[in-house]
């Protein structure tokens, strides 16, 4: 009986265990349709995306974004456009109203300078065929060698302020430096030869810097500097620039030498006069009442106390002269300048007395060993006195 309930037992759960698995089978299709006939209600277990439309997702998520990008950027583009017009709108009264000021004031900016070189920017250069054509008809003379001669110059002012341009640091203005080298263009349209076969231009520079130079050794500095110093104070401020930019510093005497070819000491003397002199009104004192001509010594004044020795000294002379007599004390006085005479030679004294020279001699001795026995009796010079 008990083996019987074991196994009534044993298919029972059987049996139940079979009917639930049917029942599980039953949903799996009744849930099956039902996703079927609504896709919408496919689970996620259900429905995998492939790679390609995941992919193409993202690209079009990105895109989006750079849309949304490119619309905030057009905007802010847009807004800061419309401020800009609004700043520029608020000042356009205030500019209307300033204009004709400004263009005063541009007008009187305008130097006789600036105005001259905007003259001659446009005048054409000569081809040399037409140098050598004008020139003939410079030499030729008359109306159309006027013509020519006006035509050679007004071509050649652009030279003029090219070589202007390197005579600015010397000591006069541009104008004038312009001003001499147009007559010395003018002069070299005279004296230009085209036989000799070289450009006018070449030939007109020589002339140009001659009439700069030389007004310049006149005119540009307080000291007067010879014009062939001119081209050497150039080719060293040309060579200090370039050794200064490829050495990254001031450059020495000696490297300045090197290049040139000269002596330093010939360094030392350009640099000495391209330094520009001092005013001899100089303030020197913080109150400014001292000036540097105060501390500088008169070389050509006496000094009191050289004053004071030469009025003692001619006192002297002058009691000393008195034991002598008339002749003897004139002779001394010519002989040795005293007073306000030159010294005189004997053949001077001579002829002043209407003697020989030796007899000058002879008495100068004679005066001369009086003074010197008066000196002894006085105390003085009894050291030279005994020498002679």
């Amino acid at each position: 009986m008990a083996g019987k309930k074991k196994k009534k037992k044993t298919g029972s759960v059987r049996r139940a265990q079979a009917r639930r698995l049917l029942k599980k089978t039953r949903r799996g299709r009744t849930k099956r349709s039902r996703l079927m006939s609504h896709p919408s209600r496919k689970s996620r277990s259900s429905f995998q995306p492939s790679a390609a439309s995941r992919q193409t997702e993202i690209l079009l998520e990105r895109e989006k974004a750079f849309q949304k990008e490119a619309e905030s950027i057009v905007e802010k583009e847009a807004s800061l456009a419309d401020s800009a017009e609004r700043r520029k709108r608020s000042r356009v009264d205030e500019d209307e109203d300033d204009a004709s000021e400004d263009s005063m004031e541009q007008t009187l900016d305008r130097t006789p300078m600036k105005i001259y070189l905007d003259q001659i920017e446009h005048i054409p250069l000569l081809t040399p065929e037409e140098e050598i054509s004008l020139s003939q008809k410079v030499h030729a003379g008359g109306s159309g060698g006027e013509e020519a001669r006006h035509r050679m110059i007004r071509s050649n002012l652009r030279l003029v302020i090219a070589i202007a341009k390197r005579y600015t640091h010397m000591g006069l203005p541009f104008s004038d430096l312009v001003e001499e080298g147009n007559i010395g263009l003018m002069r070299a349209v005279e004296k230009f030869d085209p036989a000799r076969g070289y450009r006018f231009s070449t030939y007109a520079s020589w002339w140009i810097k001659q009439g700069m130079m030389r007004s310049l050794s006149n005119h540009g500095k307080t000291i007067r500097i010879p014009i062939y110093m001119y081209d050497i104070i150039s080719k060293w401020r040309r060579v200090r620039d370039a050794l200064t930019q490829r050495l990254n510093r001031v450059p020495t005497r000696r490297e300045i030498a090197k290049v040139l070819e000269i002596p330093v000491a010939k360094v030392r003397e350009i640099e000495n006069i391209v330094n520009k002199p001092s005013s001899l009104n100089t303030p020197i004192s913080l109150d400014g009442t001292a000036e540097l001509i105060d501390l500088i010594e008169d070389d050509v004044a006496r000094k009191p106390d050289v004053q004071v020795g030469e009025v003692l000294k001619s006192e002297r002379v002058q009691k000393l002269l008195d034991c002598l007599d008339d002749r003897e004390r004139k002779i001394l006085t010519l002989r040795f300048g005293f007073g306000e005479h030159d010294p005189h030679t004997l053949e001077e004294v001579a002829g002043h007395f209407g003697v020989t020279r030796e007899r000058i001699r002879q008495l100068e001795a004679v005066a001369l060993k009086k003074i010197r026995a008066k000196l002894v009796l006085e105390g003085d010079l009894f050291e030279n006195y005994l020498a002679h």
